[in-house]
């Protein structure tokens, strides 16, 4: 626990950068505040904010989450699913944590942790908003939405060809080159999946922003090694929990291990290709060479000889000279060529080869003119659009659902935009002190049964014992002081 602004707000765990910015502007009209270990932005009071006030009373001294999905809706994530609030529930309760994706204030996208799945309330007034790419999200009227250019806009308010935050997926080889962030062509990236950034319209490596994230929390070090392995080896799972960095034989060693079990239980290698390919393998090679390779004595030849050659050349004087020099002599001619008169002109030459827009098809005279027409015509056309928003009024009350996206409080849905998390509403009141003492115990059951939160009055959120000490503990210190 820390107490800031001159010990009158109390701060239990980490603090959410916006929702410490709010619970400073509540205690400006307040007399204590505090900020419990679950703490996000909301409306105008935090959720996990608790405001003391002297000689005033507000009832809405806890707040409650509002905006909120259906249990079927999906969310995106980091590790290549997209997974229901359900679903993700019920991980949830077996240890299992998520990472979706998020927009900072600049609106630059990044990976960050998703907690706290769960059912928020109850609602009849629900919304589907039918996006362009196909999908519809149903939600609360009140829930807030991002558009293109970062505004907020709920849900009930958005309007039909309004163009909101996207998130755009795909593998990183089918993003034109002049399109991604990061372009070493000696890096073979293709099968990664590459994000698109709203704020600088170019595609990121999912992988590279979980490695932000690991580097941000103290999770793994720079100096651990340049490459960023993926612990169960797919390539797909970018949950920072599957990253860890490595050296380069270090990770050598380990992709060759992997790969030699692999091909041993025949998952991979010739045996598992003329498995799947028996047709296309049975017509290699001639007559000759087929009846050559079945004779026993050959194919005892080459099975003795061809590893005894190669592992001799390996070990010789030669071979080892050979295998230290091989990258300096190829960086020295790359060098001398590019020195050379013909390779200056071949520079010069293909400065001068026309090249397209990947959007438009249209032609300039060299990458460079590329670049600028793109970045002067093409910014921000990726985008989703609202096609219909229909009210939905349901006869029954149904369960909604939210969550917690840590850092920025937005998350992406599987449908392709970025959402508001859980958020926050106030409620003020004219009563009196004596007005309120009189009506005190049916305003709050109402307010309890309409609204969650969180723990305790037969909700389903539980609280170890350090926790509950620290619950305890923030009530304490603004009754004491």
């Amino acid at each position: 626990m820390e107490l800031i602004d001159d010990g009158n707000i109390a701060v239990f765990g980490q603090a959410d950068p916006g929702a410490l910015s709010q619970i400073r502007t509540c205690y400006q009209t307040a007399y204590k505040a505090a900020l419990m270990p679950d703490n996000h932005k909301g409306y105008g009071v935090p959720i996990g904010g608790v405001v003391a006030y002297k000689d005033a009373i507000s009832p809405s001294g806890v707040g409650f989450d509002i905006g909120c999905f259906v249990g079927n809706q999906e969310v995106e994530l980091a590790d290549g699913r997209k997974l229901s609030f359900l679903a993700m529930i019920e991980e949830s309760k077996q240890g299992i944590e998520h990472f979706g994706f998020s927009v900072d204030e600049q609106f630059n996208v990044a990976v960050v942790k998703l907690e706290r799945p769960h059912q928020t309330r109850t609602a009849k007034e629900l919304v589907a908003v039918e996006l362009d790419n196909g999908a519809t999200i149903t939600c609360t009227p009140d829930h807030i939405f991002y558009t293109r250019v970062g505004t907020e806009v709920t849900a009930s308010q958005l309007s039909e060809q309004d163009g909101l935050m996207p998130l755009y997926l795909k593998p990183y080889g089918k993003v034109p080159l002049l399109e991604r962030a990061y372009r070493n062509k000696r890096m073979k990236l293709e099968d990664y999946t590459g994000v698109y950034n709203p704020s600088t319209e170019l595609w990121h490596l999912v992988h590279h922003l979980a490695d932000i994230y690991n580097m941000k929390y103290g999770l793994d070090i720079p100096g651990n090694g340049p490459i960023r392995h993926h612990v169960n080896f797919n390539k797909l799972d970018n949950s920072p929990n599957n990253l860890r960095r490595m050296g380069w034989k270090a990770h050598f060693e380990l992709h060759s291990e992997f790969a030699r079990e692999r091909a041993i239980a025949g998952e991979i290698g010739f045996g598992r290709a003329h498995k799947l390919h028996p047709e296309f393998y049975s017509k290699m090679g001639s007559e000759n060479m087929t009846r050559l390779h079945q004779r026993p004595d050959f194919a005892a030849r080459l099975v003795k000889r061809a590893p005894a050659n190669l592992a001799g050349y390996n070990q010789s004087p030669r071979g080892k000279e050979l295998a230290k020099g091989v990258g300096k002599r190829n960086r020295g001619s790359i060098i001398t060529y590019n020195k050379s008169e013909r390779g200056r002109l071949q520079s010069v030459e293909s400065r001068k080869h026309p090249a397209s827009c990947s959007r438009c098809d249209s032609t300039f005279t060299n990458h460079s003119e590329v670049m600028k027409h793109y970045h002067a015509e093409h910014k921000g056309v990726l985008n989703h659009k609202v096609v219909r928003v229909t009210p939905i009024h349901l006869e029954q009350e149904v369960p909604v659902y939210c969550l917690t996206a840590s850092e920025h409080s937005n998350f992406a849905l599987a449908a392709g935009v970025f959402v508001h998390n859980c958020g926050n509403k106030a409620v003020l009141t004219d009563m009196t002190g004596i007005e309120l003492r009189s009506r005190i115990s049916l305003i709050m059951a109402d307010i309890f049964k309409t609204l969650s939160f969180g723990v305790g009055r037969k909700n389903n959120e539980k609280l170890d014992l350090q926790e509950l000490e620290e619950h305890l503990l923030g009530i304490y210190l603004l009754l004491r002081y």
